[in-house]
């Protein structure tokens, strides 16, 4: 069966295979990695630890943020999880004219009204 981006068992599957070992993608590693690095591992390589890190650096801050606008902690789940769902679609189109973490700020924004 071919997995899609709008597959909802997709972060499921995706942080269940992040318990596997893997020499060439492993945690110390990638903590080392600049975003832009993150960025092509998963769009060119399908690396899904590469996006894990992504989550793992600004999942707090894109809720933190979500909760200051929606002032609700439901609410603000729920940005997090649509902003993360629009980064695995849409993170081919980043091109890079800003910083990685303004670009994702401004999904969660518009994602949180």
């Amino acid at each position: 069966m071919e997995e899609t981006l709008g597959d909802p068992g997709f972060f499921k599957r995706l942080f269940k295979s992040l318990s596997t070992p893997d020499t060439k993608y492993s945690r110390e590693k990638l903590e080392d990695e600049p975003d832009q690095r993150l960025i092509e591992a998963f769009i060119n390589e399908g690396n899904e630890r590469a996006f894990e890190e992504i989550v793992n650096r600004y999942a707090c801050k894109i809720y933190g943020l979500a909760l200051r606008i929606t002032r609700n902690q439901s609410d603000a789940e729920e940005v997090v999880q649509e902003v993360f769902l629009t980064l695995v679609k849409k993170l081919d189109t980043f091109r890079g004219e800003s910083k990685f973490s303004s670009w994702l700020y401004r999904i969660t924004i518009n994602a949180s009204y």
